[in-house]
Order: C-alpha cells, then sequence, then structure tokens
C-alpha cells in the first residue's frame, strides 16, 4: 500500500548518506533546521563536527509509520476518508525498514555510508541492513535487539493494558476531544520506570521520598492520591508532556511493533535471520549495562552471532544510570564510538 514518510535531511545530498532511524517517541526532527530552529532530540550528535558530521555526511531521519508524527499512522484517513484509528494495520520492524527503504528510493539515496538506530530505532536499523544487504556499508545499533523477548514484551504489555483499560478508549474509537488519557499518561509512567534504573531514582531524590517529617501527612495518608512524594510528582509531569504530543492507538501500535521485532522471522533459525545482514556490513552494537527494558545481554547475543558468522562486528557495553534513556540523556557517552565507526576506524 502507498504511504506517506515524513522525514528531514542535513548536510549535502552529494556526500555519503547515513540513514538515522528514530525510536518510538521521537520524531524525524532530530536536529534544528532552518525550517524549524526548536532542538531536535539528537541536537548534540548531528550537525558541523559533531559525532555524526553534516558537512562529511548527508543525514536523513523519518518519522516511524505508526506515529504521531507526520507518516501514516492511526490519525490519517484511510481509503474511506476516516482516520484509521484502531483499524491501523499492525506493522513490524520490517515493515518501517521497507518504507525507509521507499524513501530513499523516492528521494534517490543510494548506497547508505551507514544506518543507525536507538531502541524501537535500531530494531528498524537491523531490518533494513537484513532487508537490502548490499545497499548498506555500516549499521550501527543502540539499546536494540534482533528478537524481542518475552520480558521485555511482558513490560510493554502492561503498558498496552493501561491504555486499554481506561473507559474513554472505547476500543479505538475514541474522539479526539475525548482520547484515554489517563490510560496513556499510566503507561508513559510505567515505561519512565523502565527506561531509567533504580539507582537513578536514588540520585535524582537523594534517597528521600520528599514526604514531610514534620506529622503532617496524617490527613493525606487517609488519602492515597494525595501523598506528596517527589518521584510521584516527576513521573505525572514527564507523563503529561508525554500525553500532551502522542496518541493512544499510535502508541499501542509502536508499543506492539517492538514486541513484533525478530530478524528471523521467515529464516531457518535465528542465526541464519542474521545472516541476512551482508557479509560487507561492518556492525557496532551498543549497550548499556542498566538497561531493564532492553538487557544488555540481548545486544550481546546478536554481536555473537554475527561474530560466530564472520563478520566484522564490535560491541561496547556503556555504563549509566539513565539505563535505555541514556542515548537521549548522555549523548557524550555514545558520540566518541558513533564518530570513530563512521570513519572506519572502530572496526
Amino acid at each position: 500500500p502507498e504511504v506517506n514518510v515524513k522525514w528531514e535531511a542535513w548536510g549535502n545530498r552529494n556526500n555519503p548518506a547515513v540513514l538515522l532511524c528514530p525510536s518510538l517517541s521521537v520524531s524525524s526532527h532530530a536536529r534544528s533546521t532552518a525550517e524549524d530552529p526548536t532542538a531536535g532530540w539528537w541536537e548534540n550528535i548531528i550537525g558541523a563536527g559533531k559525532a555524526i558530521d553534516s558537512e562529511q555526511f548527508y543525514v536523513v531521519c523519518a518519522s516511524n509509520l505508526g506515529s504521531p508524527f507526520g507518516s501514516t499512522s492511526p490519525l490519517s484517513n484511510g481509503p474511506d476518508g476516516k482516520p484509521y484509528g484502531p483499524r491501523f494495520p499492525q506493522i513490524t520492524p520490517r515493515d518501517q525498514a521497507q518504507a525507509f527503504l521507499g524513501l530513499l528510493d523516492e528521494i534517490g539515496v543510494g548506497r547508505l555510508h551507514a544506518v543507525i538506530g536507538a531502541s524501537l530505532g535500531g530494531c528498524t536499523a537491523i531490518e533494513v541492513a537484513a532487508s537490502d544487504p548490499d545497499r548498506v556499508e555500516r549499521l550501527l545499533t543502540i539499546a536494540s535487539t534482533a528478537r524481542s523477548t518475552a520480558g521485555s514484551a511482558a513490560l510493554r504489555h502492561v503498558q498496552r493494558d493501561a491504555i486499554r483499560l481506561d473507559p474513554k478508549y472505547k476500543n479505538g474509537n475514541y474522539t479526539p476531544d475525548q482520547p484515554p488519557l489517563d490510560g496513556l499518561r499510566l503507561a508513559r509512567q510505567l515505561g519512565m520506570i523502565t527506561y531509567r534504573s533504580l539507582e537513578e531514582f536514588r540520585q535524582r531524590f537523594k534517597g528521600n521520598l520528599g514526604v514531610p517529617t514534620d506529622g503532617s501527612i496524617g490527613f493525606a495518608a487517609a488519602n492515597k492520591e494525595a501523598l506528596p512524594f517527589d518521584v510521584e510528582r516527576y513521573l505525572r509531569h514527564t507523563a503529561e508532556k508525554f500525553a500532551g504530543k502522542f496518541d493512544a492507538n499510535c502508541f499501542l501500535t509502536l508499543s506492539l511493533c517492538s514486541d513484533l521485532m525478530d530478524v528471523a522471522r521467515g529464516s531457518e533459525n535465528f542465526a541464519a535471520g542474521v545472516g541476512r545482514i551482508g557479509k560487507n556490513t561492518k556492525t557496532l552494537v551498543i549497550g548499556v549495562e542498566n538497561d531493564m527494558i532492553i538487557p544488555y545481554a540481548e545486544q550481546l547475543a546478536f554481536y555473537t552471532v554475527l561474530r560466530s558468522l564472520g563478520r566484522d562486528v564490535n560491541v561496547i557495553q556503556h555504563s549509566s544510570i539513565y539505563g535505555h534513556d541514556s542515548f537521549f540523556v548522555e549523548e557524550h557517552l555514545f558520540a566518541p564510538a558513533i564518530r570513530k565507526f563512521l570513519s572506519g576506524d572502530l572496526i
């Protein structure tokens, strides 16, 4: 089917191309542009002289299918002229990859110097490399997986149930003025707990819940909604910001998309699926020690199979209290390896 893919680009089109695949919660706006000067989600990674150097590379980033950021999604009109809503087809990272490869064909980008992605974006990057192996010179994944596992799926299942159990969800047939915001907020709060680490919460709140010590919480304790924990306020604030920019059906679509990651789908086994990636593709796998949602063991498994197949591959483990979210929060941890990998010095 025909789809629209929202995209942005930085650098000279004649330079080697780098495709950047976004994670679940972000758009094609990875860096500011003349048209949109607001800071992008990887503002400190992309740009002149930065790790992904826009003076050296032509950098393309596209919004995910199913997201509320301009590509075809549950918010788009279907063939009947009405929004797809819950009728939107369930997509996989392989579908995302096919859409992005189609975009590259459409805009005249052939060979890729690299495809890069973190989290869900890393899944898409793997599928790009596996779907068009002769096109991709380098593959870089961060906090990602080649095959989703039960633990990650369990966490995302609870998030999806939070939305589906909101009375306003109405099986996905909610109206724009009455969205299931309570469910979406709760899903995001659950996500924030798994995207970070327990140590990050301990340091952020100095080991203190922020409850008054003067005995004034007696009444508040009777009203369970009124307990003034700092961590509660933090989670609710971040959830409120997320719910203001996202859509429930989009979240459900992309959450399940993450669970459906399996590079070996249609292959004889996992090794055969990983082996779809080109023999000459150089790969860098980066994991995070404190990642609760996609543990480092999953990155190590992907690396180990690639290595067993005789591929040029390296693996790096970072330690960060920000866990899965560290590629957003601590860009300086990842920038040196990204720069070296793109220049050919790391493999």
